[in-house]
């Protein structure tokens, strides 16, 4: 490959290929013969010789010099504090990752929270960020209600002191009484909502903490926040069951909400999905059901996404996770991952970054864990060195798809992000007929995976 290009990929599909380099910012979808002509060209040769009418996109990588997404380096300075009120929930998920509700229930204390934002308004005014953006997470953020209002007033008084907004984002259940979904819909930016498609699945897989259905009370909570005027996106976990309704699953979504992007997310075999006796899906199966699903979500104008086929970005980390994530749990314990819930969770170890002393409510940030969580970057994951996705899917999850410094050989999951995000690539180049064709077959997947 010439000196001056990087992470320049030439991607099968079907009978030719796509050209894609994420740092040069030239994507295509070439024919067989283009493609071996860009073959030669990235194995040292000349663009001197190419054909006319593959020369353009030889110019358009060498014009272009490359630079790879940055990790952070100096103080820690994260761009948002992630709150934890708590990791208590008002619902038990069938399939919980941290098992919401069934460890530490806790309610972060006011103190805490005040120092958590006090820190944030900080790196906000030492770095010239233009807003103090607080995410709201959990459990389940708003069981937590009268810290989430302190939180909101703090907030507000803060960056009222800053001169710059507050910017309120979440992660929710929405199983909400309507006057809490009122004042939520009139104060966050933005809300991620789980549900889990029509009635019949999502009151299986999200019941209350009682065992009662959910469904009816999130979906009015979705309807006043449409009302409101607040944008929301809907997250579906897949299991071996909903995979095989995903077409239906979006269709619902799309006619009954118009939500601002679909997120679908195949399940992990992790928490309470153990328990439940739940399945994930088959990698092909999901694969093949999301780019069916997209043809109805793109016939409504609406987008579908996936956390590992981010082909709008690039970045080291699939979240935060190495670029100075700041996560506050109830119990003060500060980390870069959102796993690292309480201070005996099993990934404290690996992701704590430090605390807030619960005696002093000082906020102590230990550089030397600083510099160990960034350097979990992707440029440091061997098994994503040559991967077309690694700035877009940047390894995925730490905990359940890539450990930070893998060497494994890529698995069943690097396949299907593979996939997806090739489809992407198609969507966004809006091929929508070879994003269509975009398939993955069981054989396959046993061949590369033996």
């Amino acid at each position: 490959m010439p000196a001056r290009l990087t992470d320049v990929f030439l991607v099968p599909h079907r009978d030719g290929a796509v050209l894609h380099a994420p740092l040069h910012g030239v994507t295509a979808l070439v024919n067989a013969t283009a493609a071996a002509e860009l073959r030669r060209f990235l194995d040292g040769g000349s663009p001197g010789g190419m054909s006319p009418r593959v020369r353009p996109l030889a110019d358009a990588l060498l014009a272009q010099t490359p630079a790879a997404p940055a990790v952070p380096t100096g103080p820690f300075a994260p761009h948002q504090v992630g709150l934890l009120p708590t990791n208590d929930c008002n619902m038990r998920c069938l399939y919980c990752a941290p098992g919401a509700g069934s460890h530490d229930v806790s309610v972060m204390a006011t103190e805490v929270a005040d120092a958590a934002l006090g820190f944030q308004a900080a790196v906000v005014r030492r770095e010239g960020f233009g807003s103090l953006s607080v995410y709201l997470f959990g459990g389940e953020p708003f069981v937590a209600w009268d810290l989430v209002q302190h939180c909101a007033a703090t907030a507000d008084r803060l960056s009222q002191r800053l001169g710059k907004p507050a910017w309120f984002t979440c992660t929710t259940n929405a199983f909400l009484p309507p006057e809490r979904a009122r004042w939520v819909a009139r104060h966050l930016a933005f809300a991620l909502v789980s549900l889990d498609g029509p009635a019949d699945l999502h009151d299986r897989y999200r019941p209350s903490r009682g065992g009662g259905g959910t469904h009816a009370v999130v979906t009015r909570s979705l309807r006043i926040f449409a009302e409101e005027g607040l944008a929301f996106g809907l997250r579906c976990s897949v299991d071996a069951e909903i995979v095989t309704r995903l077409p239906e699953v979006v269709e619902y979504y799309c006619t009954t909400f118009r939500p601002t992007k679909i997120n679908l997310e195949p399940l992990v075999l992790h928490g309470r999905s153990l328990e439940t006796g739940l399945a994930a899906p088959h990698p092909a199966d999901f694969v093949n059901g999301v780019v069916a699903a997209a043809r109805v979500a793109r016939a409504h104008g609406v987008e579908l996404k996936l956390t590992t086929a981010q082909t709008e970005r690039l970045a080291q980390s699939n979240c935060a996770v190495a670029e100075d994530n700041f996560v506050v749990a109830p119990d003060g314990l500060i980390a870069s991952c959102y796993g690292a819930n309480y201070r005996g969770s099993e990934y404290a170890a690996d992701y704590a970054l430090g605390e807030i002393d619960r005696a002093t409510l000082e906020v102590r940030i230990d550089q030397d864990r600083v510099e160990r969580a960034r350097s979990y970057a992707v440029a440091n994951i061997p098994r994503c060195r040559d991967c077309f996705c690694k700035y877009h899917c940047s390894g995925g999850c730490r905990l359940f798809h890539t450990a930070p410094f893998s060497a494994e050989p890529p698995g069943a999951m690097c396949l299907v992000t593979q996939r997806l995000t090739l489809w992407r690539i198609l969507e966004q180049l809006t091929l929508h007929d070879a994003a269509d064709r975009v398939r993955l077959d069981r054989e396959e997947l046993a061949g590369a995976c033996a």
